[in-house]
């Protein structure tokens, strides 16, 4: 009998613990189902806007270290420019098209721009535009722009684990983690256990992010980890898309997470605008198109006229006949 009422008291156990968790399940996917119909409208403002930022980036460990730079960007995805400013008017340049990928650079804002380099462009995903073509080494702003966080959905091996009310119970809490197999040989993609802490009242944007990524062992074991964490202020909307202001990230290492640099990403301005190719083009700043690249050249706004022109002609004419027709129907004398 005693047996028996452990065995029964053992399945209970058992069918809490399964109950538990298809709901932990099912609130997370309802979570990403709600969240994503507004993600989708974070995608659509951040795939077309340009603006500028300033990163500051200072080490908070007792030594004295301290850099600003400036940035301005342009994005229409898959289309990316960046361009930073130093102290000296330097300007250096990074663009992204669909036939290839650039770096020029001019000593100052009279002068011409210098070709350092093209390459053949690789895929740029999402949430890889920062890492690919920004100057600046801002993890909290490359994870802010690629954090439709629908995005994460094609990175493989990137899993969902559970949802969840933050404390606070305004925002919510979503926990994930990146496992990719067969780590053997650099580039190494490293594993990462990542939270985000989103607000349902603006969008689900992201307002605080904790990431930790480990180096994987020859045991296939976890250690030494390091990562970052950073927290988003958001300011004015547009057009109901909530702008981010500032992003301050700190990144640590060791197990007691204890924070040695801090980063400061400040929005000067944040502007929607459509750009079109040529702008993310060598011709768009004086220098000459790749070997065997050619872009085909938009028509002239004069050739439109003289179509149009052209069209109101004939129109006018046919209009002219049409009438004089009937001008001389109803001239002609009825017989009786």
């Amino acid at each position: 009998m005693a047996r028996t009422t452990g065995m029964l008291a053992w399945l209970l156990l058992c069918l809490v613990f399964c109950l538990q968790g298809a709901n932990a399940t099912a609130d997370t996917q309802t979570i990403l189902k709600e969240a994503e119909k507004h993600w989708n409208e974070l995608e659509r403002f951040w795939n077309n806007v340009e603006g500028a930022i300033t990163v500051e980036r200072e080490r908070i460990d007792g030594q004295q270290e301290r850099t600003v730079r400036n940035l301005e960007f342009l994005i229409a995805y898959p289309l990316a420019l960046c361009k930073e400013i130093d102290v000296n008017g330097q300007e250096d340049v990074k663009g992204y098209n669909s036939r290839y990928y650039f770096h020029i650079r001019r000593s100052d804002p009279t002068s011409p721009f210098v070709l350092l380099g093209t390459s053949a462009p690789a895929p740029l995903l999402k949430h890889h535009v920062w890492a690919n073509i920004s100057c600046s080494k801002a993890v909290g702003l490359r994870d802010h722009e690629s954090l439709f966080i629908s995005q994460w959905k094609t990175v493989p091996h990137f899993t969902w684990l559970s949802g969840s009310q933050s404390i606070n119970e305004s925002d919510v809490v979503l926990r994930a983690q990146f496992r990719p197999p067969g780590i053997t040989r650099p580039p190494i993609p490293r594993p990462y256990d990542v939270e985000f802490t989103l607000d349902p009242q603006r969008l689900w944007s992201i307002v605080r992010c904790d990431k930790t990524i480990y180096i994987p062992q020859k045991d296939g074991t976890l250690a030494n980890p390091f990562g970052h964490f950073y927290e988003v202020e958001y300011g004015e909307t547009n057009n109901s898309v909530p702008l981010p202001e500032r992003v301050t990230v700190w990144f640590w290492s060791g197990g007691n997470r204890t924070p040695t640099v801090k980063e400061t990403i400040t929005f000067v301005r944040l502007t929607p605008r459509k750009a079109s190719e040529a702008e993310f083009t060598l011709s768009a700043f004086g220098l000459p198109e790749p070997p065997g690249v050619t872009w085909e050249r938009p028509t002239p706004w004069w050739l439109y006229g003289i179509v149009v022109g052209f069209a109101l002609v004939v129109l006018s004419g046919i209009l002219y006949k049409v009438v004089d027709r009937l001008r001389s129907r109803s001239a002609k004398p009825t017989t009786k």
